[in-house]
């Protein structure tokens, strides 16, 4: 609402104010915070990226939570809630099991789904999960989400199609400690892509909101390569 808008920037501002130093994860967002705020001092405000602590993947055993069926298994770790909307991303797991039910890869979301997600997109999930496509997961501890990971065969990033993409998600860091392919649903240009591409083991990438890119990036996962490129 306007007028909660309004008092969000005032309370906003002042918690600024106070700060000796203000971190952002990425410069588009240290950018945006200058434009924003022309006043602040440039040396108050840097850029810290994300990452992850390399201790943390030691002696992971792999602990799969789902039926293993000789598909590829493509998991996202983390809640589902906002802007993040994998609409699309079920639309084409559901096209592509049309086409193809036996090459078709299942989808295990490991982690909570807010309320309006969930009311979003359950004439989607309904069927993909009684066709075995979808598997929700609750939340874990930490360690044992990782274990969990370590099962998957590809990792999906699930991202929005808002235009300012000035985030890159501390979980593409911990993908990419996996190993892992990763499946990124993030707009074409997302700050996320050179990482991916310096780093990632093999990747591919469609819009968040755009089913026909998504279900072509699923037809060109092999069972066999994908499978074989996540162990």
């Amino acid at each position: 609402a306007p007028l909660a808008e309004r008092w969000n920037r005032r309370l906003e501002r002042r918690v600024l104010e106070w700060a000796d130093v203000i971190l952002c994860t990425t410069e588009p967002a240290r950018e945006r915070l200058l434009d924003t705020l022309p006043d602040f001092s440039p040396d108050r405000i840097v850029t810290v990226p994300n990452g992850y602590d390399s201790e943390d993947f030691r002696g992971l055993h792999p602990r799969p939570r789902w039926p293993q069926d000789g598909r590829p298994v493509m998991l996202h770790a983390g809640s589902v809630y906002g802007r993040r909307d994998p609409s699309a991303f079920l639309q084409a797991l559901l096209l592509r099991h049309a086409e193809a039910p036996g090459r078709c890869p299942r989808a295990v979301f490991l982690g909570n789904w807010d309320e309006q997600t969930l009311a979003r997109t359950r004439a989607l999930l309904e069927p993909a999960r009684e066709a075995g496509l979808v598997t929700l997961l609750p939340a874990v501890p930490r360690r044992e989400s990782l274990e969990i990971q370590a099962a998957a065969d590809w990792l999906i990033l699930l991202g929005d199609s808002m235009p300012e993409m000035l985030q890159v998600p501390g979980k593409l860091f911990e993908y990419l400690a996996m190993r892992k392919p990763v499946f990124s649903l993030f707009p074409e240009g997302a700050p996320v892509e050179p990482y991916l591409a310096a780093y990632a083991r093999r990747h591919r990438s469609a819009a968040p909101d755009d089913a026909q890119s998504i279900l072509a990036s699923l037809r060109s996962l092999e069972s066999g390569a994908a499978a074989a490129a996540g162990r």
